[in-house]
């Protein structure tokens, strides 16, 4: 006598239950939070070039607010 063997079921038949209409809210926040980190890394050399410009400083001690900002969010990937 053979084992009853479980029903194979198509993995399709259950995407209305996964989705529940949240997937658009989902693509919504994470299109705003890649538009605005986006911004504000291209957004780096004006802030750069105020910075020149209100502290009289040489670029290369300047630079170090964009080059930090720019690390920290690329390693902040990681944790979320």
């Amino acid at each position: 006598m053979r084992p009853a063997q479980p029903e194979v079921t198509s993995p399709l038949t259950n995407m209305d239950e996964l989705d529940r209409g949240w997937s658009w809210v989902v693509l919504a926040a994470s299109f705003g939070y890649f538009m605005i980190f986006g911004m504000l890394l291209y957004g780096v050399g004006i802030v750069h070039v105020t910075l020149l410009e209100e502290y009289d400083k040489p670029s290369s001690a300047t630079a170090w607010a964009g080059s930090l900002y720019a690390s920290l969010v690329s390693l902040g990937g990681n944790l979320i």
